[in-house]
């Protein structure tokens, strides 16, 4: 036996294999630099992992586990998202009265409101996708934002006459503070909705809930204002959301230091 034989046979050796085979041992007994080599190697068994580390790492894993409730379907939080928009629009044109339609035509009335309705669907099956981590996002939040807001002021810009009262601008704010206003249960009920799923980004979220809220004040105005020209509209109604949404984005970016993990299950 020769010292590149007993090489290979340490190479090709499994671990723990126990005793050399006979004729590797004698070379071992005549070879004190392949006996040094071999006394380096492991010779036993190991032994596993201990009954005590084993209980110790389950112990810790149940420790840690707490009770969920299952995700619901994406078609179930989409219907969630626009139920708190239709409640909520409900809820504040039964407060403000639909004054704003009398001054309206028919093509004005229904062209707005149907893209206010389109872009209110559009982002609640958005949103609903937000929360379950992997599903497919058809189009992202950020640039459904922009095209909201952009869709709804040029949409506004076009349909309404472009006539500047005196004081326009004071109405222009009046509208958008209490726009503003109308909106904030709407953004506080999407937030909490929100909150049950696993948010990968709450700014993204935000600001989608944002959006959402500020349709809720828009469709609001835009029924219950009677000041329906262009310049008021296009700031003072269908700027609300995009404003809400930059709020909302801004809100989204502390909520991970405020709102602890959830864990759910789908």
């Amino acid at each position: 036996m020769s010292c590149d034989r007993t090489a290979k046979y340490f190479v090709s050796r499994p671990p723990h294999a126990g005793s050399p085979p006979p004729e590797v041992q004698a070379h071992l007994d005549s070879c004190p630099h392949c006996a040094r080599l071999w006394a380096e190697m492991p010779a036993e068994e190991g032994g596993g992992v201990s009954d005590d580390t084993l209980a110790a790492v389950r112990a810790a894993i149940e420790g840690d586990l707490t009770p969920v409730k299952p995700l619901p379907q994406r078609g179930t939080l989409a219907l969630g998202f626009l139920s708190i928009f239709g409640l909520v629009s409900t809820t504040v044109i039964v407060y403000l009265g639909t004054t704003g339609t009398l001054f309206m035509s028919w093509l004005q009335l229904a062209g707005l409101l149907s893209a206010i309705l389109v872009a209110a669907g559009m982002l609640a099956i958005t949103l609903s996708g937000a929360m379950v981590p992997g599903d497919r996002q058809w189009a992202p939040l950020t640039q459904q934002g922009w095209a909201i807001s952009l869709g709804l002021a040029a949409l506004a810009a076009v349909l309404f006459p472009w006539e500047f009262s005196e004081g326009w601008l004071g109405g222009v704010w009046h509208c958008f503070q209490s726009g503003f206003v109308f909106s904030l249960p709407a953004a506080a009920l999407a937030l909490a909705l929100l909150g049950r799923g696993p948010v990968l980004s709450w700014p993204t979220v935000g600001g989608g809930a944002g959006l959402l809220a500020g349709l809720v004040g828009a469709t609001a105005l835009h029924l219950g204002c009677p000041m329906q020209t262009a310049p008021h509209v296009t700031l003072g109604h269908m700027a609300l959301p995009a404003l809400c949404g930059a709020i909302g984005w801004c809100f989204g970016k502390l909520m991970p230091n405020i709102t602890p993990a959830r864990r759910v299950s789908n």
